[in-house]
């Protein structure tokens, strides 16, 4: 199951990928602003082709995680697993429409 937000209200939509083909495109339909918007099911967005015709360089691959925080699944939320990396790690919430992060 993937989550993707709709991009102008920022409500969360569940679909299941796995009856895709990598590479198809989905249209969805936001169900709370009727608001209708693309996604391309798996693979990558940017090639290496792709970058040396935009003019842009790959970024450095990241160091490998040390540890991982393990948020787990309720009611309002899914399960999460998100990688410790060495030095400052910022783990927060995103607030839409600020630059503030809770």
């Amino acid at each position: 199951m993937k989550r993707i937000r709709c991009p102008k209200c920022d409500e969360p939509i569940l679909f299941d990928d796995s009856l895709y083909t990598p590479g198809r495109t989905l249209v969805f339909e936001c169900p709370s602003c009727r608001k209708q918007f693309k996604i391309r099911v798996g693979g990558k967005a940017l090639t290496t082709q792709n970058t040396a015709a935009f003019g842009t360089t790959p970024e450095p691959e990241e160091k490998p995680a040390v540890g991982y925080l393990v948020v787990l699944e309720n009611t309002f939320h899914l399960r999460q697993i998100v990688p410790l990396h060495e030095g400052e790690n910022r783990i927060g919430r995103h607030v839409k429409g600020t630059k503030a992060e809770a």
